[in-house]
């Protein structure tokens, strides 16, 4: 087509080349886009010129990619022909057109360094593309920065915040978003939430889905802009429903703010007198960015920003190693909502079920536990009801106290004043004069009050015959000992 369309080595011929060209444009070749259009520009091999098809055919080899198609339209574009006369798409192709140049080398350049691990000379690389007004040079530069990887001597914020600033203004989402999340935690300028709210709000407009996230998290608090629950609750659906990716966070922002109707319905019927209280509770006050207030700040100041973001990146990269990310969204795009809601009360249902069997099992076992010890306690009883009596051991009759010869000892009496046997010197006052009585053990041989009143005679007739005194065949006179010791005999044999 083009050789039929300059007359290169055949005959020139822009009809043929017109068919050609066509052909080769619906297999979607780029080059034969853009050659349609300079024919239909210049009218060659069509009945008339037609400023609306080539502006048609250079926008599709533009979509391509193809550079000197993006130039064409973008000075269709400042020039008003084929189309509506407006600079903002005019100087997105231009710039396009710009950074796929020749000068678009230190891009190139930038992106072999970084995935050779020489982040510095990739920070210089896409700085050098920065200057010269590159687009992806400024963000590139700014996300090395704001990830650590190069440091600036404490003028990373600053740095990262310009260039962020100079990328957002040529249409970078991202940059977009990464202005508003300074101004929100106020890094590298100052906090201002409206200022943050209104950067998400224009990064909403070019369907980002986290600028939607971000919009209902701050509707939702009040954070820069009125508080309106049901609003967050559009802009959470919205970023579901642009991103289905979303659908984890999502789904737990949803659970919170379900959370948090239930508590904007009880809060009018508190008392008063706490009302401070209350509110700080589901809201957020500068500069604390959550409504834990201090204890985040204390976790914040614990662990520098790029550790909470290293770590969020590990995690996040964690979970997408597992497949949770890809079963979660698997399940949010073949189960609707009402099917998902009913498994889990299915599912919350036989936990309560199997709770209860359990427990069920646990007192039906105590009770046969219960009814065995019984069946064991009457076996027992009955075989010591079927085994023969043991005859009783016979009981030795214990000595009764010496008292007064006219009357008995009182039985209280008797367990103080215990008899003294013979020639043991055991005379016993209760329990403390010394220990036991040895015939509590068993039976014991108990001396004779007999031979005690023999031997008294025995001494007194001796000693009168040693002095000649005493009356013969006088008898000695009866003693204490004598007496005691027959009634003693008495109460033995008894």
């Amino acid at each position: 087509g083009y050789m039929h369309l300059v007359g290169q080595g055949v005959a020139q011929d822009h009809e043929q080349a017109l068919k050609l060209m066509t052909q080769a444009a619906e297999q979607g070749h780029s080059d034969a886009h853009f050659f349609l259009g300079v024919m239909h520009l210049k009218g060659l091999g069509v009945r008339r010129k037609s400023w609306q098809r080539a502006f048609s055919y250079f926008t599709l080899a533009g979509h391509a990619g193809h550079v000197q198609a993006m130039y064409n339209a973008a000075t269709m574009h400042l020039e008003g022909k084929g189309t509506i006369k407006s600079c903002k798409p005019a100087v997105a192709l231009l710039k396009l057109s710009a950074e796929r140049g020749p000068g678009a080398t230190s891009l190139q350049q930038g992106h072999e360094a970084y995935f050779k691990g020489a982040y510095t000379t990739a920070l210089w690389y896409y700085l050098q593309a920065a200057e010269v007004g590159m687009e992806l040079g400024m963000s590139n530069a700014a996300w090395l920065l704001s990830r650590g990887y190069v440091r600036a001597d404490g003028r990373s914020e600053n740095v990262t915040f310009t260039l962020h600033q100079r990328s957002s203004a040529q249409g970078n989402v991202a940059s977009m978003l990464a202005m508003g999340d300074a101004f929100f935690y106020g890094e590298g300028v100052e906090q201002d939430w409206t200022r943050a709210a209104s950067m998400y709000y224009e990064a909403y407009q070019e369907r980002s889905p986290e600028a939607m996230f971000n919009v209902g998290f701050m509707h939702e608090f009040g954070a820069g802009v009125p508080q309106d629950l049901s609003l967050a609750t559009r802009f959470y659906d919205m970023a579901l429903h642009t991103n289905k990716e979303a659908g984890l966070a999502v789904h737990c922002a949803r659970t919170w703010l379900s959370l948090h109707k239930v508590w904007a319905r009880i809060e009018p019927l508190l008392p008063n007198a706490y009302a401070h209280v209350w509110d700080g509770l589901w809201s957020l006050r500068p500069p604390h960015t959550s409504i834990l207030g201090s204890w985040t700040a204390l976790i914040a100041r614990a662990m520098p920003s790029r550790t909470l973001m290293r770590v969020e990146l590990y995690a996040w990269s964690w979970l997408q190693a597992a497949g949770v990310m890809e079963l979660f969204a698997y399940i949010l795009d073949t189960v609707d909502q009402e099917s998902a809601v009913l498994a889990v009360c299915l599912a919350a249902l036989a936990l309560v079920l199997r709770e209860r069997q359990r427990r069920a099992g646990q007192r039906q076992q105590q009770q046969q536990d219960q009814q065995q010890g019984q069946e064991q306690d009457t076996q027992q009883g009955q075989q010591q009801d079927t085994q023969p009596a043991q005859p009783a051991q016979p009981v030795q009759p214990l000595p009764q106290p010496l008292a007064a010869a006219s009357s008995p000892a009182a039985p209280s009496q008797a367990a103080e004043v215990l008899p003294d046997p013979v020639g043991t010197g055991l005379g016993m006052q209760g329990q403390e004069d010394g220990p036991e009585p040895c015939w509590l053990d068993g039976p014991q041989h108990l001396p004779n009050p007999n031979m005690a009143a023999a031997a008294a005679a025995a001494r007194w007739e001796a000693q009168h015959a040693n002095h000649g005194g005493g009356a013969a065949g006088a008898s000695p006179p009866a003693s204490a000992d004598t007496s005691a010791g027959n009634q003693a005999s008495s109460a033995v044999e008894t």
